[in-house]
């Protein structure tokens, strides 16, 4: 069963350790421009924090289309999943220079930055347990993402909350810029050489 396959639980793995910048930004974006910037709560919403979940939104798009692009019809699509995965996390480094960005308008670039590819690798993720485990199979693969991207959530708001108040935002936002690149290595080791061959 799917339980018993090892790119299952690399698929989970991959998402949790991708998701950690999604959540950062999700969750704290408003709380970075106060606390980093000293903007005022209303003005941070207004100007700045409504900007990131539109680039969001175009990286979901744009992660589609390149893995689409680089698959050119090939019945394995698992190899321009990868490459498309590896690009975003890539782009995802520029997020660890938000605490340092000389303004709120800069910093808000590379958050930006961050939730647009980390919405480009996340529509592949989800999108492999089609791949993967064929459509009889893939409700119950994304729920499991869906799961540990849940029980994420729970965690890493708490450590989140621990660390900013101790040591700034800096820790954190350099963390979640580089966990997507282990996510992209977990799924490099778990599929680069099964590809996306169904069980």
């Amino acid at each position: 069963g799917i339980l018993a396959d090892p790119r299952y639980w690399a698929l989970l793995a991959a998402n949790v350790l991708l998701m950690a910048v999604y959540s950062l930004w999700v969750n704290w974006t408003t709380v970075f421009l106060v606390r980093v910037h000293g903007l005022p709560q209303a003005e941070a919403n207004y100007r700045f924090a409504w900007v990131p979940p539109i680039f969001a939104t175009l990286g979901g798009l744009a992660g589609g289309w390149l893995a689409l692009r680089w698959s050119a019809g090939r019945e394995d699509v698992t190899p321009a999943r990868l490459r498309a995965i590896l690009l975003a996390s890539l782009l995802l480094l520029g997020g660890a220079a938000a605490p340092w960005a000389p303004g709120p308008g800069w910093a808000t670039v590379f958050i930006c930055l961050s939730f647009f590819a980390c919405v480009a690798s996340s529509v592949n993720i989800y999108a492999m347990p089609l791949d993967l485990f064929g459509a009889h199979r893939a409700a119950f693969a994304v729920s499991g993402l869906t799961a540990v991207y849940g029980a994420l959530q729970g965690v890493f708001s708490s450590v989140t909350g621990r660390v900013v108040d101790r040591y700034g935002f800096a820790p954190v936002c350099v963390a979640a810029a580089v966990l997507p690149m282990a996510s992209w290595a977990v799924l490099q080791l778990a599929l680069g050489r099964a590809g996306g061959r169904r069980p």
